[in-house]
């Protein structure tokens, strides 16, 4: 992009609706696309599933959010790989999840790579 990244906004829990899934899922298709022919698909999983988690989002709307994701990937065949189950397991049961800090750093590395 000529202006640099995109802001990526994350709505708190209590915001969530399918209108906002669709939303995030549209901002981060590019760069999961791109991700996933650079062989980046397991951090991206786990970032994303762990930004969710940290914004509160409940287990199953990311379980939503990860699905779709998968079927609007342009690379078929791909799984889910549990991402959102095990991040959700380990984040309330105390351990370290990825973040949003981790997405982020992705998506400059992925939008970077681009340019």
């Amino acid at each position: 992009r000529k202006t640099g990244p995109k802001e990526l906004t994350i709505p708190e829990a209590q915001d969530v609706n399918d209108s906002q899934i669709l939303e995030f899922v549209n901002e981060i298709m590019p760069v999961w696309n791109q991700g996933m022919k650079r062989h980046m698909g397991n951090e991206l999983r786990l970032a994303i599933a762990g930004t969710l988690f940290h914004y509160g989002w409940p287990e199953t709307k990311a379980d939503q959010v990860m699905k779709l994701i998968i079927a609007k990937s342009e690379i078929q065949g791909i799984s889910d790989k549990n991402a959102v189950h095990y991040t959700y397991l380990n984040g309330n049961a105390g351990k370290a999840v990825y973040g949003f800090n981790t997405l982020k750093n992705l998506i400059e590395e992925i939008e970077g790579a681009d340019k």
